[in-house]
C-alpha cells in the first residue's frame, strides 16, 4: 500500500516453537489486498 513500508523481522527461542502470530487489527485491511 502506498505510504506503508513492510518488512518482518522472525525470531524463535526457548523450549516450545511455534509461530503465533498475530495482525493489528488497524491494519487488516493490508491483508485483504487480493479482495478489492
Amino acid at each position: 500500500a502506498p505510504g506503508y513500508d513492510c518488512y518482518y523481522l522472525n525470531a524463535m527461542a526457548g523450549a516450545v516453537r511455534e509461530w503465533l502470530f498475530t495482525t493489528d487489527p488497524d491494519h487488516q485491511w493490508l491483508m485483504d489486498w487480493k479482495k478489492t
